[in-house]
């Protein structure tokens, strides 16, 4: 058959060039040789032997010999041939088969997972959880999963066995989001870092991976910040850090920690712990939280960073903490930015600091230290060359004309590194200018309303009114209530007088009659009577911070140190005490 078709196609081939067409010749030819290759390969013999429909099966026990003619012969024992149309679908069949074999290979098994669990919970894959399969670091924040969206991303990482880093924060877990998360976790324990902040784990959601946490010894870091967490869930995260041996790096800022919490967590610090970083920045852990957290670190042996930044320490918790920086041996890196440190503060701070011999790093941006009292720290560092302290920041902190010559001789001795706001005097600028640069909201560590009190001692409500009415008219004005703070040592910003006309103004004119000075003097002896009565003084365990700000010498009516009596209780720091002049600039910010 294929020889007449062979012979054929010559003679149409023969025609062709008769007819003068010699491109096709050249195709033809070309096409003739493929036709007996594949005819001397593939060529059958005899027409197929045809059975009824209903005994049609598929053949069996088949040997393929391949002869010298180059046609090939088929020798079976009781088999029969399939006809053209089941022979047909077998290979289409067996097509399908590889290609489906070859699309389950090539999709990794938790796309296909994830992909699966997704068609059931009816909800659509996501490309960017998609691209995150297969990487060593899995990051899914800020995404707005909802908890089936949840479900099929942990369904899907249950088979990933290459990350070892898990970021779900900003997603808003509910207490069934972090069920799903910590089944995950369970299964699969290669992930030994995870950050699930800002997801509203407050109450129930903290506690089930506080579970977890008693169980399971895996996870290395852990990031719980921004999740509104309460006191009481403070003494959640004390209990994950007790029973987490295992565990190095903790950050819970921007949460909502206060007495119980500092406590809490302080008390476990001083016993066995394994954190080396701790990150409890943005909190509100002041008075006795602050003290609390102070005592757990003075005995704590693991920890090397600590940052406490913007918590409001104030004199209690710098007294607490210069014992810390005396007794640790360990914390190489201390952030305690924007804590309330004021002068009497810092000289406090500073008992400890220069007896310690560890700390490298030290933060004290954004405090309300004055020019002249940078320049005492500075000197005491200068005269103390046995400390280790490399980098001081004192961003937002204004300096005086000494410091920057004490700050050159400490460099020419040893590796020394500091940052601060600016020199003064600045000659460029006028003194107005410059007094609203380097004004601060907070210039002292004591409330507006209490400062006024406080400078009223005992005179009559009505007596002190007249005193502070210099022109004798109807009302107080905001430029009288700052000479007042002027006169008595205390210049204080603008702010602050702002803060007592809109307590005392009731009527918004501007002015505060003698009416409304004595409806305020009456709340103000209300808000002195609660504070004293909530003091820390009156716990018998904390008395001892109390006493040593009584020791300080700090004027009680305006909560100021005394310069000149700075050498009776700093022994470590007594040739440090700054000249009068010095003193002078300090108390009114000027050059």
């Amino acid at each position: 058959m294929h020889n007449q078709i062979i012979a054929r196609l010559r003679h149409l081939t023969e025609e062709r060039q008769r007819k003068n067409i010699p491109e096709k010749n050249a195709q033809i030819e070309k096409w003739l040789e493929g036709v007996k290759r594949y005819a001397h390969h593939w060529t059958t013999t005899t027409s197929p032997v045809f059975k009824p429909v209903d005994s049609r099966e598929y053949t069996t026990n088949i040997s393929w010999d391949r002869g010298d003619s180059g046609i090939d012969s088929v020798n079976s024992s009781n088999t029969q041939v399939l006809n053209n149309q089941d022979s047909r679908q077998f290979r289409s069949s067996l097509v399908t088969s590889r290609s489906k074999t070859f699309l389950q290979k090539d999709i990794p098994n938790t796309v296909r997972t994830y992909r699966k669990e997704c068609r059931r919970l009816k909800i659509l894959p996501l490309r960017r959880v998609l691209g995150q399969f297969g990487r060593k670091r899995i990051i899914l924040n800020d995404l707005c999963l909802s908890t089936s969206d949840v479900r099929a991303c942990c369904k899907g990482l249950l088979h990933e066995t290459s990350a070892t880093y898990l970021d779900l924060s900003g997603n808003t877990l509910c207490s069934l989001g972090c069920s799903y998360i910590i089944q995950l976790l369970t299964s699969n324990k290669d992930f030994k870092e995870l950050r699930i902040a800002d997801n509203s784990l407050t109450g129930v959601g903290i506690v089930s991976f506080m579970r977890y946490f008693q169980t399971y010894h895996v996870i290395v870091t852990l990031d719980i910040s921004g999740n509104r967490l309460t006191d009481n869930d403070g003494l959640v995260v004390a209990t994950i850090i007790k029973v987490s041996p295992q565990l190095r790096v903790l950050a819970a800022h921007h949460n909502e920690f206060r007495d119980l919490a500092g406590k809490a967590i302080g008390k476990v610090l001083a016993s066995r712990c394994g954190l080396e970083e701790l990150d409890l920045s943005w909190n509100h852990l002041r008075q006795r939280g602050a003290i609390g957290m102070a005592r757990g670190l003075e005995r704590n042996k693991s920890l090397e960073y600590v940052n406490l930044g913007w918590n409001g320490f104030g004199f209690e918790g710098c007294v607490a903490m210069s014992d810390v920086l005396k007794n640790n041996t360990h914390i190489d890196k201390l952030d305690l930015s924007c804590n309330r440190i004021h002068p009497p503060a810092l000289l406090e701070l500073m008992k400890g600091l220069l007896h310690n011999k560890v700390l490298r790093t030290l933060i004290l941006d954004k405090n309300p230290i004055t020019p002249s009292f940078v320049t005492v720290l500075m000197e005491g560092i200068a005269k103390t060359p046995e400390i280790a302290l490399e980098e001081l920041s004192l961003l937002g902190v204004v300096v005086d004309r000494d410091f920057q010559g004490i700050l050159d001789s400490i460099q020419q001795e040893r590796n020394f590194h500091v940052d601060y706001e600016m020199s003064l005097p600045v000659t460029s600028r006028r003194r107005d200018d410059l007094m609203r640069e380097i004004e601060t909201r907070n210039s002292y560590n004591i409330e507006p309303l209490r400062m006024l009190y406080l400078l009223k001692e005992r005179n009559r409500a009505q007596d002190f009114f007249h005193k502070i009415n210099k022109d004798h008219d109807e009302g107080l004005t905001p430029n009288e209530l700052t000479q007042l703070f002027k006169e008595s040592g205390l210049p204080v910003s603008k702010y602050i007088v702002d803060k007592i006309m809109d307590f005392m103004d009731t009527d918004g004119d501007g002015q505060i009659d003698l009416g409304e000075f004595l409806v305020g003097d009456k709340k103000m002896k209300k808000i002195s009577r609660d504070y004293a009565r909530n003091s820390i003084t009156e716990e018998g365990q904390y008395s001892r911070y109390s006493r040593t700000f009584r020791k300080a010498h700090i004027q009680q009516m305006t909560s100021r140190l005394k310069v000149e009596e700075t050498q009776n209780y700093l022994s470590p720091i007594a040739s440090l005490t700054p000249t009068p002049t010095s003193s002078r600039r300090s108390s009114l910010n000027l050059p």
